[in-house]
């Protein structure tokens, strides 16, 4: 990896300097002095991230120290430093020296913590004056200092920086100069080092340029395209279509074609509220860029008919043909914008977005610009190089955005037929098994069959949104509120004093300074608060149960009852004023699990009671019920699948609770005999395994020993041999192949790692993906297949929400008129009971597993207060 930074400082013209047996700060130190020695008056900056460079402050020398990260650095000189210590930094060392520090093997002195160091060093300066006058040293600290000073001395050595090495340092051969370009550019890109392009100065600037921008205009120093000297792209042609004559153009180029690329511009992010400006339309040699709005004001299709006449009609009925194939990246956004316009974008056929996901699961770089530069070698202009800080669309140079939307159809084009072939090389290998499915399919292919066919399900679900109880919301804010001021006063009494328990800094003073409660250890920012760390505490002392609600009910204020009455409150039209949309992510998770953001409605607790008061503020509109469907322990009936263990399908054959079964199985009793309590244990162990926990992950998580915990995985072992055979399957299958998959060809790739912790990580990722990643597939397909069938019904339906292993509807009732049912009454709805059975034989028959997967029903006015339903599954 040295070798590789050496390559890329190389390739931008910048000096580097090494030295065989010296680490990076002793050669720091070692520059610095012999440009101060060269040049008294010359000021110094050093950018690291390693603390031990702190020493070097001095007038003229500084230290620029990262928070999080270094775009918000900390720069530190001499003052700011004593401020924080309280001495002087050439002191430093010796701090060092009594604390040491273990991401360096200091070992320091032990007992001897930061606040005791400060004490000592501000005191006595050096660890050689501190033994000097040892008998002056406060008995505290005497004890802890005796028969240590050798220790003391050598972590002081240690953590002391080198400064006179022999380098050829030359300070002007350092000067920021011209650099090769296209050389740094190959070397990112093999590197796939993609985010880094939009670092770099144009060619034959210096690095120096970086983020230089016009103060007229907002547009970058070079406005033009960098993608123009592309070889690849010398076959791109873009026109606007700005007359009548022109759309006939257009429409007499697209006839007969069975595959378009479309990519649309709007003139916000947010899809639902987003109001297209234009769209591009490729036909596999030439782009049209087509304006469809030039202010906020305007009527798209309005517009559409007195630009182009009769034409638009046609121009709207290729879009809206489902046998003209749609290529785009990012379709579900797309297909969005075109219906806030009113135009129902039909055909979608293939998402370059999903398909890049799918080959890997991991990567995060699945922008156009990302994939063009590592699949096709083409650096691709940003939006933000080519428009201004706060774009308005409407007013930007037309030639330009119809460039850049142009642009972005042709290399979807291009990066397709590269995605598509890899896609192809992937599914031709995976073996599928055809009896998972009732129906007949031709050849399987997870993005065909499922991935794409989702797209136009949660684009509906998406739009649907869901109604929240405003009112009932806004109380809930000052109930909340009130709640977390009781909880304040309560830890401020526990502790003595007032002090911002949301300050991780201030918490940790609290807890391990004052309260001297004990740590395990203090990283380089200072004591963990984790809430794993928390949990170890909570018997320790009372302020820590109340700082763990505390941030509960906090998080839940901000996150869901706040930021759910913000997003209301920016909804500006009136028959949906009171419902919130979310985005359903489906390239997001390694596992294949749909995500949801703006909001997340997927991280609502469940079984607390503050979680249900969030749930109760999502309602069904008057005249109708909510119904969720829950697929019941479906990662388990997967292992069952997969696994083939005998006794695991049999307890599912024969309907016995599997967590009954595994509690049966641990504590060595009946299952008729098992206590909540029990069943609450062997529910745990069934999911440790699943995700391929240790002895000591599952000690850590029931609070019993090592040696108790490995007790209850090889019982578990023994009653499912299959189980673990399984899991001793996969360990060979990613030494052997580097990957796992789902039962319906959902890859994950898993790189070999050094180190046990590190490999046992991936032993439990891998050993739980192809469960996860099974599930996460039946879902889709459910979904696919529910959304056909509700189509069917006569009365009104909405799919809203999808969480995890759920799916919720909204259903009309009957007599929607007439006076809402009671709660115990209303599955006697003959619209309830006509959908759920229909719902269930769906769900629980779209796809055949060796076992049979169960659905679970509640239905209700609200999305906590529901009764289970067990309908008779042969009613119509």
């Amino acid at each position: 990896q040295l070798d590789r930074v050496h390559q890329v400082v190389d390739s931008l013209n910048i000096q580097s300097f090494s030295k065989k047996g010296y680490e990076a700060d002793d050669i720091i130190g070692s520059i610095i002095k012999i440009v101060k020695n060269k040049n008294k008056n010359i000021k110094v900056i050093v950018v690291s991230g390693d603390r031990d460079l702190l020493q070097l402050l001095d007038k003229d020398v500084f230290v620029a120290l990262p928070g999080k990260s270094f775009a918000d650095a900390h720069l530190w000189d001499v003052q700011a430093f004593k401020e924080k210590y309280g001495f002087h930094p050439k002191y430093y060392v010796d701090f060092k020296g009594l604390t040491g520090d273990q991401s360096d093997n200091i070992p320091g002195v032990r007992g001897i913590g930061e606040k005791s160091a400060v004490e000592l060093i501000k005191t006595f300066k050096t660890i050689e004056e501190i033994y000097k006058n040892i008998d002056k040293v406060p008995e505290k600290f005497r004890k802890k200092l005796e028969g240590q000073q050798e220790i003391a001395i050598m972590s002081k050595k240690l953590s002391s920086i080198v400064e006179d090495i022999d380098i050829n340092f030359v300070l002007e051969d350092c000067r920021v100069r011209n650099y090769d370009r296209e050389k740094a550019v190959k070397l990112l890109r093999e590197l796939e080092f993609s985010s880094l392009l939009k670092l770099l100065p144009p060619q034959g600037g210096t690095l120096a340029q970086v983020g230089l921008h016009t103060e007229s205009s907002g547009v970058s120093v070079s406005r033009g395209f960098k993608s123009d000297k592309s070889e690849v792209l010398k076959g791109f042609k873009y026109s606007i279509a700005n007359s009548r004559g022109d759309i006939e153009e257009v429409l007499r180029e697209l006839n007969g074609k069975k595959e378009i690329v479309i990519d649309a511009e709007s003139d916000v992010l947010n899809p639902i509220k987003a109001k297209m400006v234009g769209f591009s339309i490729f036909n596999g040699s030439k782009c049209w860029y087509i304006p469809v709005r030039f202010s906020p004001r305007d009527n798209a299709l309005e517009l559409l008919k007195s630009r182009y006449g009769p034409f638009s009609k046609r121009l709207i009925s290729i879009l809206e043909n489902p046998e003209i194939l749609k290529v785009g990246h990012n379709l579900k956004f797309d297909k969005h914008i075109f219906l806030n316009e009113g135009i129902n974008l039909a055909g979608v056929y293939f998402d370059t977005l999903i398909a890049a996901y799918l080959l890997n699961v991991e990567n995060k770089g699945l922008g156009l610009k990302n994939l063009a530069f590592t699949k096709l070698g083409i650096e691709m202009s940003e939006f933000e190089d080519l428009f201004t800080d706060s774009p308005n669309l409407y007013k930007e140079d037309l030639d330009i955005l119809a460039k850049y939307c142009c642009m972005d159809a042709y290399v979807t084009y291009l990066v397709k037929d590269v995605v598509s072939r890899e896609l192809e090389e992937v599914e031709t290998s995976f073996k599928f098994d055809s009896s998972l499915l009732h129906k007949r399919v031709g050849k399987w292919s997870l993005f065909h069959n499922i991935e794409m066919p989702l797209v136009d399900v949660l684009v509906s679900m998406e739009r649907n949104g869901v109604l929240v109880d405003k009112n009932r919301l806004t109380k809930l804010d000052g109930i909340f509120s009130e709640k977390i001021n009781k909880i304040e006063n309560q830890i401020y009494r526990q502790v003595g004093h007032e002090f911002n328990p949301a300050s991780p800094i201030q918490l940790a003073h609290v807890l391990f300074e004052e309260l001297r409660l004990p740590f395990k250890k203090k990283g380089k920012i200072g004591y963990s608060t984790a809430d794993s760390v928390l949990k170890k505490l909570m018997p320790l002392h009372p302020v820590v149960p109340l700082i763990r609600e505390y941030r509960e009910v906090s998080k839940l204020r901000s996150t869901y009852v706040k930021g759910l009455l913000q997003l209301l409150s920016q909804n500006d039209s009136s028959s949906n004023q009171n419902r919130v949309f979310t985005s359903f992510n489906q390239t997001a998770t390694a596992t294949g699990r749909l995500s949801s953001s703006s909001p997340n409605l997927q991280n609502i607790p469940i079984r607390t009671e503050l979680g249900n008061e969030i749930r109760r503020c999502f309602i069904a509109p008057r005249g109708y019920a909510l119904a969720s469907f829950d697929y019941s322990q479906v990662e388990l009936r997967v292992m069952a699948h997969v696994c083939r263990d005998k006794n695991l399908i049999d307890v599912f054959r024969k309907g016995i609770d599997v967590h009954k079964a595994a509690a049966s199985t641990i504590f060595n009793i009946p299952v008729k005999n098992v206590s909540k309590d029990q069943r609450r244990v062997g529910k745990t162990v069934n999911f440790a395994v699943m995700y391929g926990m240790s002895e000591y992950g599952l000690s850590d998580l029931l609070g019993i020993s090592e040696e108790e915990a490995g007790t209850y995985i090889s019982r578990y072992f023994e009653q499912f041999p299959g189980i673990r055979d399984y899991t001793t399957g996969i360990v060979e299958q990613i030494k052997k192949q580097g990957y796992v998959e789902t039962l319906f060809g959902r890859r994950r790739n898993f790189a070999y790692r050094s180190g046990y912790n590190k490999m046992m990580s991936v032993i439990r990722e891998a050993v739980n993906t192809p469960m996860q990643g099974t599930a996460a597939d039946i879902m889709k397909l459910a979904m696919i297949e529910v959304n056909n069938l509700l189509k069917k019904f006569p009365f009104d339906v909405k799919m809203i929400l999808q969480v995890h292993d759920e799916l919720v509807f909204e259903v009309e009732l009957e007599n929607k008129s007439s006076d809402q049912l009671p709660l115990s009454k209303i599955y006697t709805d003959k619209n309830l009971r006509n959908f759920v059975p229909q719902i269930i034989d769906c769900m629980e028959n779209v796809v055949n597993l060796v076992v049979p997967l169960d659905v679970d029903v509640e239905v209700g006015y609200n999305w906590a207060d529901q009764i289970e339903v067990e309908p008779d599954k042969t009613e119509e």
